[in-house]
């Protein structure tokens, strides 16, 4: 079986964009071997893929890892080289069971980003001013939102996170 993963998609790619994360260098956090329960003496983790619209659900998750004594590759050198000379790196997809994207990214990572932008304007985003929503800067303190009533959807993602 062979398939070159793609960029992220949607259906529609309303929004499209990036993500970067810096790894956890201190003590108490768990690495993301230890989050997903991947050997490190067997594999190396080159890439994540979360996928859904909860990030606390625990069945979103995907790790892409080289075994490795897989063909040759006995370093990260090894994993350039063979993807330069093959246009690919050969990587088994794994989805995790029981642990939410939320809880790779809290535990492993102490910066996390990633930006969206509406597939409409194809150009730089230029910040030209700066703004709080839901602020009010005079008592310093965040405007409380109103309670939507709960639908179908929020009650199933309650009895998710139950679990």
């Amino acid at each position: 079986m062979t398939e070159i993963l793609k960029t992220a998609r949607s259906s529609y790619g309303d929004w499209t964009g990036t993500a970067a994360a810096d790894e956890h260098q201190t003590t108490g956090h768990r690495t993301p071997y230890e989050v997903v329960g991947l050997d490190p003496d067997e594999w190396w983790i080159i890439g994540f893929d979360f996928q859904g619209s909860d990030l606390t659900s625990k069945d979103g998750l995907y790790v892409y890892a080289v075994r490795k004594d897989s063909m040759g590759i006995t370093n990260w050198d090894a994993i350039q080289l063979h993807g330069e000379a093959n246009g690919s790196v050969p990587v088994t997809s794994f989805l995790v069971h029981g642990v939410a994207p939320v809880e790779l990214i809290s535990e492993s990572f102490n910066q996390f980003q990633v930006q969206l932008r509406t597939r409409n304007v194809g150009h730089h985003l230029d910040i030209v001013a700066r703004d709080d929503l839901n602020y009010d800067a005079e008592t310093n303190t965040v405007i409380p939102r109103p309670v939507p009533e709960p639908g179908a959807l929020a009650a199933l993602r309650e009895a998710r996170r139950q679990e």
